[in-house]
């Protein structure tokens, strides 16, 4: 999908939008507080856009106002999402000035913590979060959005991906890094959570792209090291190679590309083109550097941390040898990164 917005006039909101079914035609959820959503089909011809290939008819611009929204021209915020994945493409907000940042934070953590989601969004005029659930070119025009200067961008995207089109438009990044048996404690737990309530949506979970994981994370005794290390020798090749080295992959590699032992220094290179680099370990320094590169407290103090039992099963995988060879690049990553970030909080202060 493609998307750009062209103008928020007060009485009418335009753009277009095309789908990734080229004969299709779009259709835009109108969000408005304590209303009940509209969907809208796209009503306006835009023949630039069917000329430049992305549509087969060029019905794929929208134009509203009045006629559809009678109180649009009072209302200070609304939102419009495309209809099938709900992903905001506009956002009107009258009610407080929005940080005037773009800011992209790689993570690779994916227990979501809703409280870190609200918290952030209230300062951009638009977020994304599990950005590597969204395809390539909708991530084009996410990043490359024109209308509005206050973007967020959260999610375990690949850095060799989008590394210069975020420089291109002007973004800071940032990389929020959490120990790896921790890091894998918490895909494992999310993924039984899943597999224990099949209705949930793996992308809204953050779990998008580990869908092999989760009969591995269904069959885990968590509560039996022993019995969890004999789950481990009886993972399959794709399981194995979907475990292995999260984070140095998603620094260091192409989408899909094994991480080997020189990928460390090459995710350390990326690490140290970044704006800020924290763990989640130390998010109270995390979160004082972000403050001073944003000359605003997003988070006011508050620190997000792991639940206990994450702790507990991590501990219990750091003692399994397969899981430490699954891991090995990446322990080397974290423990080069924590250390240069301790020195630098000593010398700070922080």
């Amino acid at each position: 999908m493609h998307f750009c917005m062209d103008a928020d006039d007060g009485d009418c909101v335009r753009g277009w939008m095309a789908p990734n079914n080229p004969g299709a035609i779009p259709k835009v959820i109108v969000v408005r507080p304590g209303q009940a959503d509209l969907v809208v089909e796209a009503n306006v011809m835009r023949l630039g856009i069917r000329d430049m290939g992305l549509h087969e008819t060029g019905q794929v611009g929208f134009a509203i106002g009045a006629d559809i929204v009678p109180e649009i021209a009072d209302l200070d915020e609304f939102s419009l999402l495309e209809f099938e994945s709900r992903l905001p493409i506009f956002h009107r907000n009258r009610t407080h000035p929005d940080l005037a940042h773009k800011l992209c934070v790689f993570d690779t953590t994916v227990m979501a913590n809703s409280l870190f989601q609200r918290t952030i969004s209230a300062h951009f005029n638009i977020s994304y979060f599990t950005a590597e659930a969204i395809p390539l070119e909708t991530m084009m025009s996410v990043i490359n959005n024109p209308f509005t200067n206050s973007i967020f961008i959260h999610g375990r995207c690949s850095v060799f991906r989008y590394n210069g089109m975020l420089n291109e438009a002007g973004f800071k990044k940032a990389a929020l890094l959490t120990d790896p048996f921790v890091d894998l404690a918490a895909r494992l737990l999310s993924l039984d959570i899943v597999a224990r309530a099949p209705g949930n949506d793996l992308k809204s979970e953050g779990l998008h792209g580990l869908e092999c994981l989760i009969p591995l994370a269904d069959a885990l005794p968590f509560d039996n090291p022993k019995a969890m290390a004999a789950a481990f020798r009886d993972a399959t090749p794709q399981q194995l190679q979907a475990l292995s080295n999260p984070m140095t992959r998603l620094f260091a590699c192409e989408p899909n590309e094994e991480a080997l032992p020189r990928h460390v220094s090459l995710a350390l290179e990326s690490l140290s083109n970044m704006d800020l680099v924290g763990t989640r370990d130390r998010f109270d320094v995390f979160g004082k550097t972000l403050h001073g590169l944003l000359g605003e407290d997003i988070f006011d103090g508050q620190i997000f941390t792991m639940l206990n039992s994450v702790h507990e099963i991590a501990k219990a995988l750091s003692q399994i040898k397969l899981v430490n060879e699954l891991l090995e690049n990446d322990v080397i990553l974290y423990s080069w990164a924590e250390h240069a970030i301790g020195l630098g909080a000593q010398i700070t202060g922080a």
